[in-house]
């Protein structure tokens, strides 16, 4: 079986700052400059009240787990030798 190369994420101009910071090893969300609601992921504008007043701030990286998931099959064949792996929603 010929090795499948994992695909590479495309930045935008929206999620450039996300992935500049993860390049330095720093997890980022956005804020809203107006009501101060925090998201992920990013967008153009504040999910919570419309503001196009956003900033991003680095995540304390810690936060209360909602739920998670054992993925034990790979979504493609590119993370067939990563599984399992563990997908999570955290506050």
């Amino acid at each position: 079986m010929d090795h499948v190369q994992r695909p590479l994420p495309q930045p935008t101009r929206v999620t450039q700052p996300y992935w500049d910071a993860a390049k330095e090893g720093r997890l980022v969300i956005q804020q809203c400059g107006c009501c101060k609601t925090r998201q992920f992921y990013p967008r153009e504008f504040c999910t919570a009240c419309l503001s196009d007043s956003i900033e991003w701030i680095e995540s304390a990286g810690q936060g209360p787990v909602y739920t998670y998931t054992v993925n034990r099959r790979p979504s493609n064949a590119a993370l067939s030798e990563k599984v399992p792996y563990v997908v999570a929603m955290i506050d």
